[in-house]
């Protein structure tokens, strides 16, 4: 008598393949989605540092902070945009030298969120503190 021997998979084995993927992908897209969203913020970041060194060398110059992009010698802040940024922008309040980053809108980023960069002159240098309604997904070194 002659076996036929067959090859390939079973119902079981693929079952179990498609569980595991599905396993994997619940895992995934959550972290995929938080990491998206720290992308467009370090994005916003990045923008922004222009704006930091306008204000940090206008300090240098002055010993006091610019109130808007103009003294500071920078665009319009509808002028500094890019996919994800609205604006960036320079203002008195709450303190003068604060860079505000407006963000459009995605999925999880509400349209018109914002982080602020508030400088703090150390006498002869200046440091950034970092606030704003998106304070979750700042980077570690923003935090």
């Amino acid at each position: 008598m002659e076996y036929i021997r067959h090859t390939g998979f079973t119902l079981v084995e693929l079952m179990i393949v498609v569980m595991i993927m599905g396993i994997l992908s619940m895992l995934a897209i959550p972290v995929y989605v938080d990491y998206a969203d720290r992308a467009m913020i370090s994005s916003g970041l990045n923008l922004a540092a222009t704006a930091k060194s306008a204000v940090t060398e206008y300090n240098t110059h002055f010993r006091k902070f610019p109130d808007s992009n103009s003294i500071a010698g920078i665009p319009d802040p509808q002028e500094i945009d890019s996919q994800y940024v609205k604006s960036v922008s320079i203002a008195g309040v709450p303190t003068p030298g604060t860079i505000t980053i407006t963000f459009k809108g995605s999925e999880r980023i509400d349209d018109g969120s914002t982080v602020m960069l508030v400088p703090v002159d150390n006498y002869g240098s200046v440091s950034w503190s970092c606030t704003g309604s998106l304070k979750q997904l700042l980077p570690s070194n923003c935090r």
